[in-house]
């Protein structure tokens, strides 16, 4: 459901989604399947609209800093020599729901015979426990993130290898003292860099999807979850130690309840960590090559992942895991990739100023336009409409909207502009598929399409020079940055 309705041609007609039932037939014989699969849409609609974000500013943040960090990316391990490495063998994700606790001993059994992932907040706890992880996985944009660091020993990080989202804060790269591989979520905003040696990794919306995708890329043939509950333990929400409270997630009155681990009855969760959970989902359907074994033994079910006891694996164990060695860039090299990001974003830059003109200039018209319509309606002369110009002028919007086929566009602008979009459009397209069995149909579809992009033209206009400032800013940062 998600593979069909998160398409380019179907998402922004998401709000006009209806199941129908064709046949009497069918919805007096397959009900229960009808209501399931209606449900599943449902699910996969909400799961696409809260993907886009809701907030224009996580997404300025994540570019501001993603640009901030282009020379300390630079500089360190390339994630594309990382994945060279294909280490077969077991992976095991570790996370902080309340079920981790239980798990640790065996998991400090286990550690010479698996690759260990952490989750940054597992960090600390792991540490602890006197349990060294191979790999820590990092991919929050706010400053919060650094206090799984500031509460770690430096020592104890030296060796692990921080696969960090280059959307990180910059004083939680500061605080990890370890060997840091910065990498790009697969946005828009960073493919454009041409970066592409230092890789794309956090589809999904956790750091745990975050690790299950590089378990998979470093090629493991199975992936063991442990502390994965997305639910609620009893009246906390992580395990024991966690640096921001074993109760740091409370629970509230909207809150939903999912099948539980082992598929008895029913675990309270809430609305975010189900989207994890779905993410999970897909990323296992995808993932036809490796095993995903799910032995948290709390929370949530994870549907295709196989459930099976910690102590189970833990004796399947025996073979020692592989180590990793790879090599920084050379200065040289190093400079060599942040000339091509300087070349880039000057060329978005240019780019970007341009078409925003474009848009502020047909924003004019609208707003002219709109004036008039305001001043003819108030005075009784609707008969005196220049529905001509109200036609050319829908033209233009339609031309003018076509920029979101533009790759360069979509990749400097989409994401910012996505949160916005993603609700404007939905409510666009009411006015797309309004019948017009008549001459009046048609001009009252006409108005109301011009109208309805006043607003839209300004705040995408306003959108684009935010950004654009944002990106200025960065750009003389890492002009005078010394490698």
């Amino acid at each position: 459901a998600l593979e069909l309705l998160e398409d380019w041609q179907f998402r922004f007609f998401l709000k006009l989604y209806t199941l129908h039932i064709h046949s009497d037939y069918y919805s007096s014989l397959y009900s229960d399947d009808i209501l399931r699969v209606n449900d599943t849409n449902i699910e996969a609609i909400k799961q696409i609209v809260i993907s886009h974000g809701n907030d224009s500013a996580d997404s300025i943040i994540g570019i501001k800093h993603s640009y901030h960090n282009i020379p300390q990316m630079v500089k360190n391990y390339k994630f594309k020599d990382l994945t060279k490495n294909q280490l077969g063998g077991s992976a095991i994700i570790v996370s902080t729901g309340p079920s981790l606790t239980k798990q640790l001993p065996l998991l400090k059994q286990v550690a010479p015979y698996a690759t260990i992932i952490s989750v940054d907040a597992s960090l600390p706890i792991l540490q602890r426990e006197g349990i060294k992880p191979d790999f820590v996985c990092v991919l929050e944009r706010v400053e919060l993130t650094s206090q799984f660091f500031v509460h770690t020993d430096d020592e104890f990080m030296r060796d692990i290898y921080f696969v960090i989202a280059s959307l990180a804060h910059e004083k939680t790269l500061q605080e990890i003292k370890g060997k840091k591989i910065i990498t790009q979520r697969p946005f828009p905003y960073n493919r454009y860099l041409k970066l592409k040696e230092f890789g794309y990794i956090g589809v999904g919306m956790s750091a745990a999807n975050m690790a299950f995708e590089l378990a998979y890329l470093l090629g493991h043939k199975q992936t063991i979850l442990i502390g994965q509950d997305l639910a609620y333990g009893e009246n906390v929400s992580h395990a024991k130690g966690h640096i921001l409270g074993e109760d740091e997630v409370k629970q509230k009155a909207n809150d939903i309840y999912i099948t539980a681990y082992g598929g008895k009855g029913k675990v309270r969760t809430n609305y975010f960590w189900n989207v994890f959970r779905n993410s999970f989902q897909k990323d296992i359907a995808s993932a036809k090559n490796m095993v995903t074994i799910n032995s948290t033994e709390g929370g949530a079910r994870i549907e295709g992942a196989v459930e099976i006891p910690f102590s189970e694996i833990v004796k399947s164990l025996t073979t020692p895991k592989k180590s990793i060695s790879i090599q920084k860039p050379s200065k040289e090299d190093s400079r060599r990739y942040l000339q091509k990001a300087i070349k880039q974003i000057k060329n978005g830059i240019k780019f970007g100023y341009k078409k925003k003109k474009e848009i502020e200039e047909l924003f004019l018209e609208v707003a002219q336009m709109w004036d008039e319509l305001v001043f003819l309606n108030k005075t009784n002369q609707l008969d005196k409409i220049d529905f001509d110009k109200l036609t050319k002028l829908a033209d233009k919007i339609d031309q003018t909207k076509d920029i979101f086929n533009n790759k360069t566009f979509q990749e400097l602008f989409f994401d910012v502009l996505q949160p916005f979009l993603i609700n404007s459009e939905l409510e666009l397209a009411t006015v797309i598929v309004k019948p017009t069995n008549n001459e009046l149909e048609k001009k009252a579809k006409i108005i109301d399409w011009v109208m309805k992009h006043r607003e839209w033209l300004f705040i995408v206009a306003w959108t684009m020079d935010t950004e654009l400032q944002i990106i200025k800013k960065e750009l003389e940062y890492i002009e005078s940055y010394k490698l």
